[in-house]
C-alpha cells in the first residue's frame, strides 16, 4: 500500500500567508519536521515535545534548541504538559497555552534564551 506523504515544510508551503503558531507532536520527528520548514515560512511562535524527563534524551533538548536558534527562534519557555494532562481527563489531554501565554516551569511568563535552558 502507498501513502502519500509530504514534508511540514511542504504542508505550510499550502498556506498563502506565513503561520503564526506551530504545534508539532510527531512521537520523535519533530524535530524532522521543523528542519523542512524553509526560514521564510517559520511561524512566530513553534511548540515542540522534548522529553526533558528522561536523562537518555538530553542530548534531544540540546539539538532542538540549536536549531530553533539556528532559524532565529531567541527566546524560549519550557512548559510542563503533564500539568495539563490530568490523569482523569476524559477527553485527552492538552499542552496548555502558547506563545506568550505559555507559562515557563520555572521562570513562569518570563522568556529564557538557550543558554538559559540547557544550564
Amino acid at each position: 500500500m502507498r501513502v502519500p506523504a509530504m514534508s511540514c515544510g511542504d504542508l505550510l508551503e499550502r498556506f498563502p500567508s506565513r503561520a503564526t503558531y506551530v504545534k508539532i507532536d510527531l512521537e520523535g520527528a519533530d524535530l524532522s519536521c521543523l528542519m523542512s520548514i524553509p526560514k521564510s515560512r517559520l511561524p512566530g511562535y513553534i511548540s515542540l515535545e522534548v522529553p526533558i524527563h528522561r536523562p537518555e534524551r538530553h542530548l534531544d533538548i540540546i539539538f532542538t534548541l540549536r536549531a530553533l536558534a539556528e532559524r532565529g527562534f531567541r527566546s524560549f519557555r519550557v512548559v510542563m504538559q503533564g500539568v495539563f494532562c490530568p490523569t482523569s481527563a476524559p477527553f485527552g489531554c492538552s499542552s496548555g497555552p502558547f506563545g506568550e501565554d505559555a507559562t515557563d516551569a520555572l521562570v513562569g511568563q518570563n522568556w529564557r534564551s538557550e543558554k538559559e535552558v540547557t544550564r
